[in-house]
């Protein structure tokens, strides 16, 4: 899988299927799943060695194999994506192609099959919104207008996170005094290797590593 994923999140344990993105500051609880792919009810079997055309093909009588595509198959090629600041109870199951928006939460053990919105809370399987994770439309439109994921830890130093409204002021304040600066995504790679799990920086972070 190529997994993309944002600066300081964390996954405990997860299944990893296709090439979902997860945002920055996202907290993911142990034995999640991403990127799951439906199966057809109504044809001979369930099975995708049915019309995925590299099903076994590791095996010499199934190179030549002939499949049937799927009808749906633009809809299930859709990227799966988690935005920022996402939290995920343990042992929930997103399946492909489903959007979670900003500032989302999603209950442990749901199951979520369609898209969630930014900032509401949602649980069940099928998982449904059980509320809006503020009450305040206000101080959403706030969070979502600032961006705030888009700044780098060390420079959140300081801020009154427990008061959002105070936090989004502060955040502001020193943005528009040049005290912080925002920073744009740039992804490297986490590879296994004979000694476990190897950073491979992208040529953007190597070219640039001299401007601190």
């Amino acid at each position: 899988s190529n997994l993309r994923i944002g600066a300081y999140s964390f996954m405990r344990s997860a299944y990893v299927s296709g090439d979902p993105t997860i945002g920055r500051y996202c907290s993911i609880g142990a034995n999640f799943s991403i990127g799951e792919p439906n199966h057809p009810i109504d044809w001979l079997g369930t099975s995708s060695f049915q019309y995925e055309k590299s099903k076994f093909s590791f095996y010499a009588s199934m190179k030549n194999f002939k499949h049937t595509e799927r009808s749906d198959a633009a809809k299930i090629n859709k990227e799966t994506t988690i935005g920022n600041d996402v939290w995920v109870g343990s042992n929930v199951m997103l399946l492909k192609g489903v959007k979670v928006g900003n500032g989302a939460i999603i209950a442990a053990g749901a199951v979520v099959t369609k898209d969630v919105l930014p900032y509401t809370i949602v649980g069940g399987v099928p998982a449904k919104i059980i509320r809006n994770r503020f009450s305040d439309s206000a101080l959403v439109d706030q969070l979502t207008k600032l961006r705030w994921w888009e700044f780098l830890a060390p420079q959140l130093s300081g801020v009154s996170f427990n008061d959002p409204k105070l936090a989004i002021k502060e955040i502001t304040k020193k943005e528009a005094n040049g005290v912080i600066h925002r920073s744009k995504p740039c992804y490297g790679v986490v590879r296994l290797s004979g000694n476990g799990l190897e950073y491979v920086p992208s040529r953007f972070q190597i070219e640039h590593s001299g401007e601190g």
